[in-house]
């Protein structure tokens, strides 16, 4: 009986615990390109400025989506191009995956709106840009930048991604050894 005793005392000192916890089974791939895909945003940016709106057309049996008028052009082509690029420049995966405190949010959406005002302002001739139209633009555009750069304060995009890994290894017999892996 003692030798039993002391062969499960011994086995329970060699013991290891494990913990951990993860989210990463709530992120997957599609899931993340889904939240890094910035083209949608610069898809309905061009529909407002070009004044079309997508459409679902079935041409031969395909579905076909098609840009249909529902408005008048808020710029020429050169004007839509422009932002477009400026915009490309703004909203990708490498932005949204930035760490800005909120004074540094509040300091790159202002920058950002003095310069595209002053590009639309200049180039007001150049892009066809009718005056009562200067401010709606600008505002829209805006809207669209201030609800993607708002994640990239505190790192929350990147939080929100459930990267989280924590792991700790700890052996019963008396010495402890921890690994950890943190994403955030």
């Amino acid at each position: 009986m003692a030798a039993v005793l002391a062969e499960a005392t011994h086995q329970m000192s060699e013991t290891q615990s494990v913990s951990g916890s993860s989210n990463l089974g709530f992120v997957d791939g599609n899931l993340l390109r889904f939240r890094l895909d910035t083209q949608p945003i610069l898809d309905a940016v061009e529909n407002f400025l070009r004044g079309e709106r997508p459409n679902i057309v079935i041409e031969n049996g395909e579905m076909l989506a098609k840009k249909e008028k529902c408005g008048e052009a808020l710029l020429n082509d050169m004007g839509v191009q422009a932002i477009l690029n400026r915009l490309n420049l703004i909203l990708n995966s490498s932005v949204a995956q930035g760490n800005w405190t909120g004074e540094q949010y509040r300091q790159n959406i202002s920058q950002i709106r003095r310069s595209i005002a002053k590009d639309l302002m200049i180039n007001r001739y150049k892009y066809k840009l009718e005056i009562t139209n200067y401010m709606m633009i600008c505002d829209s555009i805006m809207s669209c930048l201030k609800g993607f750069l708002s994640r990239l304060i505190d790192n929350e995009e990147r939080k929100s991604y459930g990267f989280q890994k924590e792991w700790s290894h700890e052996r019963v017999d008396g010495r402890q050894n921890s690994i950890g892996w943190r994403k955030d």
